[in-house]
């Protein structure tokens, strides 16, 4: 093989990979954004940020030593921003809002919101709601926003759970 040819393949290559590559440090350095901006968030309330995840535009995080929830909502140029004090609720739930659209003899579930429900022990406080998704302001396209709402509802369930054993 001559050195023209091998420079040509490598040329070939990079152009194929250089996209992958980009595409995943973006992802990286939105996903550090969204912590710090998270890390901020827990700063205003006293606390720091022990667990954190990213996707699509929607980052949370757990403060286990102070048992906070922090949350951001991304729509556009406003940012949403949500604080569950734990001590002060009696258990989470996954609203998962969908509806069957049927056409051309086949149906199809929608879903068009997906929300984790923080329900207050106090009756009068009602209900925190925290939107993961939202077929309006979001993709259309569901990427694993289901699954990643219902980590974190597991997840706060069972800190909930540990914190009434104690």
């Amino acid at each position: 093989m001559d050195l023209q040819t091998t420079l040509i393949g490598v040329f070939i290559a990079l152009l194929f990979i250089f996209p992958f590559v980009y595409m995943n440090q973006a992802a990286k350095l939105r996903s550090r954004k969204a912590l710090g901006h998270l890390r901020n968030l827990a700063l205003q309330h006293q606390s720091d940020i022990g667990m954190f995840e990213y996707m699509s535009g929607f980052s949370c995080g757990l403060s286990t030593n102070e048992k906070k929830f922090f949350a951001m909502k991304k729509h556009g140029t406003d940012v949403i921003s949500y604080k569950v004090d734990l001590t002060e609720i009696n258990h989470c739930s996954l609203n998962n809002i969908n509806r069957s659209v049927s056409g051309s003899g086949s149906s199809a579930i929608v879903t068009d919101s997906i929300e984790l429900v923080f329900h207050h022990t106090d009756k009068a406080a009602g209900t925190t709601v925290v939107t993961v998704y939202n077929a309006e302001q979001d993709n259309p396209t569901l990427a694993g926003e289901l699954q990643f709402a219902e980590k974190w509802q597991k997840t706060i369930s069972g800190l909930l759970q540990h914190g009434r054993k104690k």
